[in-house]
């Protein structure tokens, strides 16, 4: 299937962009692409068919954002953690990446007719040598356009891209090209693969699985704020620390104060809860 879809809308679905192009559109949205081996499986099919079919569904996710100008997309596709499945789906994988690539440079025109720009970040050392290549030439023949940009995680994880950070910023001192004052945060961040990206506003996992905010052992009957509720008490008789009351608005804050500081921790926030446990 083509990476740029030509086909016209039906009228509702014209009608769906007006109405969605008069609210506020997402520069960047991002998708982890999940849940195509459990399609597989549900579908009866081989593994690589499940893996083939998303790639189908991507490209007409693509064309919704164009239509609706997101512009930037991130699609996290292959992890570096992938290399540990067999080595047949391995290959599949590989065999599927060498076609898909080598169709976007055979529509490299289309894609910059459209302004369309390509990135590929990971650590494509990783990937076979014939597959670098097609990389780097989608990379190349893509880069000058300025319209939109399509971000392909492939041979990629977060914590290699922080390692290689790191890797990139201690070599610089180990060459006296930089001292300890000068690595900053801004430093490690022109050092990462996604430096020249915004912030994703909107992050969607493809897989249809349900994850509950909080742990299974941390959830109470009464949700995540009888939970904040109970934990809080607990480390008040536990530290004998002050414990915080307020009603704005009808709905209770809890703060957790440490002693001997001015800051407090504010626990009616579940997500800060899920971190601090």
């Amino acid at each position: 299937m083509s990476w740029i879809q030509e086909s016209k809308l039906k009228w509702y679905e014209t009608l769906a962009v007006n109405v969605l192009k008069c609210g506020s559109i997402p520069k960047h949205v991002a998708f982890i692409m999940d849940g195509n081996r459990r399609f597989a499986n549900k579908s009866g099919v081989k593994k690589i068919e499940g893996h083939s079919k998303g790639f189908d569904k991507l490209t007409e996710v693509l064309h919704w954002c164009l239509l609706l100008g997101v512009n930037e997309v991130t699609v996290y596709a292959f992890s570096i953690e992938n290399f540990r499945r067999s080595e047949e789906e391995v290959d599949q994988l590989m065999s599927l990446a060498r076609e898909k690539f080598k169709r976007l440079l055979e529509e490299k025109d289309k894609l910059n007719e459209h302004g369309i720009s390509i990135r590929v970040i990971g650590n494509i050392g990783l990937l076979p040598a014939d597959l670098q290549k097609l990389v780097v030439e989608s990379m190349e023949s893509t880069k000058s356009n300025t319209e939109a940009v399509l971000n392909i995680a492939f041979s990629y994880t977060s914590r290699e891209e922080m390692t290689h950070a790191v890797r990139e910023v201690a070599w610089g001192v180990q060459e006296d090209l930089l001292k300890i004052d000068d690595i900053t945060e801004d430093l490690i961040q022109k050092c990462l693969y996604t430096r020249h990206s915004l912030q994703p506003d909107l992050l969607i996992r493809t897989s249809g699985e349900k994850h509950s905010p909080l742990p299974k052992k941390l959830t109470c009957p009464g949700g995540p704020e009888e939970f904040v509720r109970r934990e809080t008490t607990a480390n008040k008789r536990k530290h004998g620390q002050d414990r915080e009351v307020s009603q704005p608005n009808g709905s209770e804050r809890i703060s957790y104060k440490k002693p001997d500081s001015d800051t407090s921790l504010d626990l009616s926030d579940p997500f800060i809860v899920s971190n601090l446990c």
